[in-house]
């Protein structure tokens, strides 16, 4: 599976499973460092960057830039699949639901 077909894949399970969830794909050729989707989730802001198995390539500057959403309370990661990707949504939402 390439990675444009894995985020695919991911934007229809948020359609599907978390309707009320705003999700924006950001990222293209043009912009290094940041993940390729931004989402707010029940008030809790969220990055993820979808990766494949091919892609091995490391970009420090996308590290740094998830390491520094995290620090600053917000959910960021990298995905590999569906699954990975539905966890960190469940996450901003168990958070959200401390903070109510």
């Amino acid at each position: 599976m390439t990675e444009s077909q894995l985020k695919s894949k991911v934007k229809k399970m948020i359609r599907e499973e978390f309707p009320d969830v705003w999700a924006q794909k950001i990222c293209d050729r043009f912009t290094s460092g940041l993940p390729d989707m931004f989402l707010c989730c029940w008030g809790i802001f969220v990055v993820m960057e979808g990766k494949t198995p091919q892609n091995k390539k490391k970009n420090p500057l996308q590290d740094y830039t998830l390491e520094r959403i995290r620090r600053a309370g917000g959910v960021a990661g990298k995905y590999h699949n569906v699954e990975e990707a539905r966890q960190m949504i469940l996450e901003a939402r168990e958070r959200a639901e401390k903070i109510r």
